[in-house]
C-alpha cells in the first residue's frame, strides 16, 4: 500500500479521527463521572498486577482478543445470517462490547460509545478493503497505550 495516495491519506485521517474521538470520550466521561459523583468503574481487574504484565495484557493481548470477539466474530456471524443493515451491523457488536464491560452502569455506557467507534472503524476497513481485524486491533492498542500513559 502506497503510504501517500489520496485514498491512504483518507484512511489514516479516519484512523486518527477514531483515536481522537475515543480519547475525547474518555475525558468527557471522566469529567461527567467526577461532576456527578458517578462511580464509572467499581473495580480494576489489574489493580495488584505487575506493570509489565499490565502493559503486555492491555496493549497487546486484550485488543487482539476483543477485536476477535467483539468485531470479527459478530461481523461474520451477522454476514452469515445475511444481516445487511449497516445500523444493525454497527449496533449489535457495540451492545455486546458495552455489556461485556459490566463494572458499573456508567462503564457500560462508556464502553458502548467506545465500542461504536471500534465497530465503525471495523466496518470502514471492510468497506475499504483494508485488513479490518489488524487495523482495529492496532487502533485499540494505541488507545489503550494512551490510557496507560496519560489517564492513570
Amino acid at each position: 500500500m502506497n503510504l501517500f495516495t489520496r485514498k491512504s491519506i483518507k484512511f489514516y485521517i479516519v484512523f486518527l479521527s477514531c483515536l481522537l474521538l475515543k480519547i475525547f470520550f474518555s475525558y468527557l466521561f471522566s469529567y461527567i463521572s467526577i461532576l456527578f459523583s458517578i462511580d464509572a468503574k467499581n473495580s480494576n481487574p489489574f489493580e495488584n498486577e505487575d506493570k509489565k504484565f499490565i502493559f503486555l495484557t492491555v496493549v497487546f493481548i486484550v485488543p487482539f482478543l476483543e477485536t476477535l470477539v467483539f468485531q470479527y466474530v459478530p461481523y461474520h456471524a451477522l454476514r452469515l445470517i445475511k444481516v445487511h443493515n449497516s445500523l444493525f451491523r454497527l449496533l449489535i457488536p457495540t451492545l455486546i462490547f458495552g455489556l461485556s464491560h459490566y463494572y458499573s452502569w456508567m462503564y457500560i455506557v462508556v464502553m458502548c460509545f467506545m465500542g461504536s467507534i471500534l465497530n465503525y472503524f471495523y466496518l470502514y476497513c471492510v468497506d475499504n478493503r483494508k485488513s479490518a481485524f489488524m487495523w482495529v486491533a492496532i487502533l485499540h492498542s494505541v488507545y489503550n497505550l494512551y490510557q496507560l500513559i496519560f489517564m492513570q
